[in-house]
């Protein structure tokens, strides 16, 4: 435990570090945007640069704290402890992250003055950093008679874009309300898309077509090969689940990775599934919690997440295994539907197929990475060169299906560059683009990451499902996954 006056001094100083920074934001910006608006940003930046550093010092700082009750020497453990090198890594993570904010700012400005329109409630929205901090943005912009909220969101419009095909053909021909947030501007390595709000407390009939609805989103997965299906990318807009992240659409082909289906899709892994209607889950986050007199460091704590769970008008979650006839039927109404349109489909989705298409690769499970990044943090060995090669040992040794065909070279770049990654503050981030290069922002981590074009692999699975009837024999999956629910 860290004594208060001590956790006080450390926030102090972080503050006192990224003040010249937070004056730069209010020079840059303070004329475009209201008083209010800059002052709720400035406590944004600091609530986030404080919680960065309380992951990054805080566990060398309550090691020190813990000494004398160890017998240890305090004087000894300071020339143990790398906490300079420390200060230099938690100072270049705010500079990246200022720097992604000041463009964040500078894209939103742009689209706000082309709707003639002014910005307010600036929103950092919580999620993992990639690709030098950059992170989603929420805002408001205010017209002439109206306003509405939107999401600025730091990466290619392509994958939502070839989803939004689908899926605004499938809901209309349905007649069901949209699945998906389309694109308002396409800005190349970013978009801009309207902020969907959850709106969970259903009637009874609108909950009968969420759940139908929810069977149309299945068959647009299966057909698309969509991945990260989680329960933090599906929200509850009345009687529809909108997909509100959509980046793993028609990966690059390799044999020796693990094929699609319901479960390596998300949408029926038991403890991240959309359908797992339980609101409590626990995220790895470094956090300080006050205890009477002393800060506590833990490195998990239990946050509530609701905004995918189905509720009666009581507030009550439903069970999804009590709809599941409504779910089949939605999937292969939907499929009905894409077989109709399957040329339609590829025609339309055509100009994102091309050179322009890339697509998200996830190589390792997020919270893994997570758990390197503390890891890293963790005075475990003193150190940080020793933390550092011995994340590396456990990168190396830890294959996954994702990275399964990658050579030995190509492996030690791709630890390399997580390492690059996890140092600034980032969670890994990795793409490939419609040559199955595999890229970590604009550097190649390796070549052949597949095989086939994103074209020919939708034209593929158009065909499949017009040559045959996709299975979707729900009712034993919704079974066992109600029984771990109950279990849990």
């Amino acid at each position: 435990m860290l004594p208060k006056s001590e956790a006080d001094s450390v926030r102090d100083n972080l503050l006192e570090r990224i003040t010249p920074t937070t004056d730069v934001i209010v020079s840059r910006f303070g004329s475009a945007l209201d008083a209010a608006s800059i002052s709720e940003l400035e406590a944004q930046l600091q609530q986030d640069a404080i919680q960065h550093g309380e992951e990054v010092f805080f566990p060398s700082l309550a090691l020190l704290s813990a000494a004398g009750n160890i017998g240890l020497s305090r004087e000894g453990l300071l020339a143990k402890l790398d906490l300079e090198q420390l200060a230099q890594l938690w100072e270049t993570a705010f500079d990246l992250r200022s720097d992604a904010l000041q463009l964040a700012l500078t894209r939103i400005l742009r689209f706000a003055a082309s709707q003639n329109a002014k910005v307010s409630n600036i929103t950092l929205l919580d999620g993992d950093p990639h690709n030098c901090g950059n992170r989603p943005v929420a805002f408001v912009l205010a017209f002439s008679n109206q306003k509405a909220r939107y999401v600025y969101k730091p990466v290619p419009a392509t994958t939502h874009n070839i989803y939004d095909v689908v899926a605004t053909r499938v809901c209309a021909d349905l007649d069901i309300r949209p699945i998906s947030a389309p694109v308002l501007y396409d800005g190349g390595d970013y978009c801009i898309r309207s902020f969907v709000p959850s709106r969970n407390r259903l009637s009874s009939d609108d909950l009968s077509r969420y759940y139908y609805a929810f069977g149309a989103l299945i068959a647009v997965a299966m057909l698309l090969e969509m991945t990260d299906l989680h329960f933090e990318n599906i929200v509850v807009y009345g009687d529809a689940p909108v997909m509100i992240d959509t980046e793993f659409v028609l990966p690059p082909k390799d044999p020796r990775r693990a094929k699609w289906s319901f479960v390596t899709s998300g949408l029926f892994a038991h403890e991240i599934s959309p359908l797992n209607q339980v609101s409590e889950y626990s995220k790895i986050k470094g956090r300080i919690q006050r205890e009477h007199s002393h800060y506590r460091y833990r490195f998990a704590r239990a946050e509530v997440y609701d905004l995918h769970i189905a509720r009666d008008l009581e507030g009550n979650a439903t069970k999804p295994n009590g709809f599941s006839n409504l779910i089949e039927q939605g999937a292969r109404d939907a499929s009905r539907i894409i077989k109709k349109r399957s040329s339609d489909i590829l025609e339309a989705c055509d100009p994102w197929l091309g050179e322009r298409f890339s697509c998200r690769q996830l190589l390792r499970n997020t919270s893994l990475y997570k758990i390197m990044q503390m890891r890293l943090w963790a005075p475990s060995p003193m150190r940080f060169a020793d933390r550092e090669e011995h994340v590396r040992a456990i990168l190396h040794r830890g294959r996954s299906l994702h990275t399964s065909g990658l050579g030995s070279t190509q492996i030690e770049h791709l630890v390399e560059r997580e390492l690059v990654a996890l140092r600034r503050g980032d969670i890994p981030y990795f793409w490939a683009d419609s040559s199955n290069t595999l890229f970590d922002s604009d550097v190649i981590v390796a070549r052949g990451f597949g095989k086939g074009l994103a074209k020919d692999r939708l034209r593929t699975r158009l065909a499949r499902m017009v040559g045959r009837n996709p299975s979707f024999k729900l009712k034993s999956v919704f079974s066992s996954q109600m029984q771990l629910q109950e279990r849990r």
